[in-house]
């Protein structure tokens, strides 16, 4: 081996090591952005406030409902109502989303005409 392939060979052993590592903490800090923070904050309303909100907007009322699970929003209207959940049906593809109580964070609509 000469000296030009020893000293290539050397740098190569330090170089992969150095380059996972970095590849390693840009994954690792992509992936922390890449999810909302999901922790309780003051804008979350209570079970309660939403159980009743539900109820008073009945079934067929068009609403809008924000999940703790990624800060997702969903619209559609309320084709049941549970004591422990509720379910909302989006007309554009004709899906059942079933939303516990508890993971809701917020809650807009109005009543069918």
């Amino acid at each position: 081996m000469t000296r030009s392939e020893s000293t290539r060979f050397l740098w190569c052993q330090k170089a992969v090591p150095l380059a996972l590592l970095a590849l390693l903490f840009c994954f690792v800090g992509s992936r922390s952005e890449a999810q909302p923070h999901t922790g309780v904050t003051a804008t979350i309303i209570s079970v309660g406030q939403v159980k009743t909100k539900v109820q008073a907007l009945g079934l067929g009322a068009r609403v809008k409902v924000s999940t703790l699970l990624q800060g997702k929003q969903y619209q559609g209207y309320i084709t049941s109502i549970g004591e422990n959940s509720f379910e909302v049906t989006d007309v554009t593809n004709w899906r059942d989303n079933t939303f516990s109580y508890s993971i809701v964070t917020r809650l807009a609509g109005h009543r069918a005409a």
